[in-house]
């Protein structure tokens, strides 16, 4: 390679943009948990671990040996593993990828072998970082982009812009679209193909399994578009919604913001649409549309860049779901599920046991966001079977109310709950002022109202009985069943606010343990914001830490 790829090819490798070569529970009515601060020092390693900056316990060191040994620590710039392992650079940013590129913020990968000595590599692209990427897009992408232009543009009108209230000839059109063009083809999902020979694994350029969903796919060719099941579909194609209407029907447009994932038992991956509120709008009305694009305007102002589905009309209801993809079927359109709900997606593990549901776990990645489960309406009868897919179609969202002695319930999403959210009394034992966050109380309005007091709260509960009555009926027919359903799915955070599940700290990762079948939760951290909050009477630190920045695994 030349010297300027070379280059390129190693800054990559020293910030981490690039990807490397590998990377059963009980369906009971109620939950119990158990949860640990501290993860067990002396399980046995089949390898020696690459020493980390900061002391772990598993190193087994005395507090004395930790303060002798980390005193001081040398950086290597390049990417180290332990004895007898090495590290394959495979792709980085920029690289031709299918349709498209390889992108940006790698996050999740998903390694499925093939015959033959072959694998399958899925990767998501979560987010942009805008000062990096634009330092790095000419000499990665090959292409100059308008970068110091638009911002300059850009700085007369603070900074963001709400690009259909431009003239149709205004010369910023262009330079927006530019952009955020560039920065949509870095987001989303790609496939590699990859074959390991004697020295290591390599990836097959050209494989017919490549394949590229970025952040605009279907936008200009129509069978590159992604598909919705379940409920939410019914409010895509209603014609008169209260809010904005992307004229699209069921169709959507790309995927972005995608952070964790998983893989089915029979072959597809599920990837995670995380904080896509950077990019559209978050807030919905009481029928499930979004609110207007103008919501979110496009801003580039050197350190942020954000809105970019604004100069595209992107209708915000659409993001924020579990898409899923079959790697083995390129041609095949990715499918987002709304029976698995509408929130910051992070984290997804799946159950499959014969002549049981098919069960999905997943929580939302915010302060006070809930812990969700799909069940399925149809049996699994194979894991294996590739037509398992279809059973996301049918069944219902349920979402985890924790109760402080270790039990717990399921809360089913759907018409008939009811409305029994937590009140701001509850926070202020524990010593701090937090408002109970609800859909508004104005349903004509989109979004949501914070409740400060336990008689606001009462007040809003006599108005509003169950989840029917904040996302009612508009019509009598099967349409506006399904349409109801729909609404509750794509408000799913603050639907599950009003039905009183439990407020968790920021929920991350879930996985099945392998062995028993048990259910592991790592939750994050316990912080607040405006938004909400973990509840303090669940999640606490070791010394009774309402606020607790650390974590929890939970079992």
């Amino acid at each position: 390679m030349n010297r300027s790829a070379l280059k390129r090819r190693q800054l990559l490798e020293l910030l981490g943009i690039g990807a490397g070569s590998s990377a059963a529970a009980m369906l009971l009515p109620q939950l119990e948990v158990r949860s640990s601060s501290t993860a067990a020092g002396n399980a046995a390693l089949p390898f020696v671990p690459v020493r980390a900056p900061l002391p772990l316990p598993a190193d087994g060191l005395s507090a004395a040996e930790q303060r002798r040994i980390h005193r001081t620590f040398n950086v290597d710039d390049k990417l180290l593993v332990p004895e007898g392992y090495r590290a394959e650079l495979l792709a980085v940013w920029g690289d031709p990828l299918a349709t498209g590129r390889f992108g940006f913020n790698n996050d999740y990968l998903a390694f499925q072998p093939l015959p033959s000595g072959r694998a399958l590599l899925s990767i998501n692209f979560e987010y942009i970082s805008p000062q990096t990427w634009s330092a790095g897009f000419s000499e990665a992408v090959g292409t100059p982009l308008p970068l110091e232009p638009l911002q300059q543009a850009l700085a007369s009108r603070g900074g963001s812009i709400d690009v259909a209230s431009l003239a149709t000839s205004d010369p910023l059109r262009p330079l927006i679209e530019a952009v955020a063009r560039a920065a949509m083809a870095d987001l989303g999902i790609g496939v590699l193909e990859l074959e390991q020979g004697s020295s290591g694994w390599r990836r097959l350029g050209g494989s017919r399994y490549e394949r590229r969903i970025d952040g605009l796919s279907g936008l200009s060719q129509q069978e590159q578009s992604l598909r919705c099941s379940g409920p939410a579909a019914a409010v895509f194609r209603h014609s008169q919604p209260l809010g904005y209407r992307d004229g699209l029907g069921e169709r959507i447009i790309g995927t972005f913001a995608n952070c964790a994932g998983g893989t089915t038992p029979w072959g597809t991956v599920l990837s995670a649409e995380e904080n896509f509120q950077s990019q559209v709008p978050e807030a919905v009305y009481a029928d499930g549309s979004a609110v207007f694009p103008e919501a979110r305007p496009f801003r580039w102002d050197g350190a942020r860049l954000d809105g970019l589905g604004n100069p595209f009309g992107l209708a915000g209801n659409k993001y924020g779901w579990m898409v899923e993809f079959d790697p083995r079927e390129p041609s095949k359109p990715a499918v987002k599920h709304s029976l698995l709900g509408r929130f910051r997606h992070e984290a997804v593990a799946v159950v499959t046991r014969p002549g049981e549901p098919l069960v999905l776990y997943s929580g939302c990645d915010r302060h006070g966001g809930h812990f969700y489960r799909f069940v399925s309406e149809g049996l699994v009868q194979d894991p294996l079977d590739r037509t398992n897919s279809r059973l996301f179609a049918a069944g219902r969202l349920e979402v985890a109310r924790f109760n402080a002695e270790g039990s717990g319930t399921w809360i089913a999403l759907e018409a008939a709950t009811a409305v029994q959210p937590q009140s701001p009394s509850h926070y202020e034992r524990f010593g701090w002022q937090q408002p109970t966050v609800l859909p508004h109380s104005d349903r004509q309005r989109s979004g949501s109202e914070a409740l400060n007091s336990d008689a606001e709260l009462q007040s809003y509960r006599s108005r509003y009985k169950n989840l029917g009555d904040l996302y009612p009926l508009s019509g009598d027919d099967v349409q506006a069943q399904l349409r109801q359903q729909g609404a509750i799915l794509i408000d799913a955070h603050l639907a599950a606010n009003a039905a009183g599940a439990t407020a968790c700290p920021r929920p991350e990762d879930t996985d099945i343990d392998p062995i028993n079948g048990d259910l592991l939760i790592a939750f994050t951290a316990a912080g607040r914001d405006d938004g909400g909050c973990s509840d303090p009477a669940v999640f606490r630190g070791p010394k009774g830490e309402s606020l607790w920045p650390h974590g929890w695994v939970m079992r």
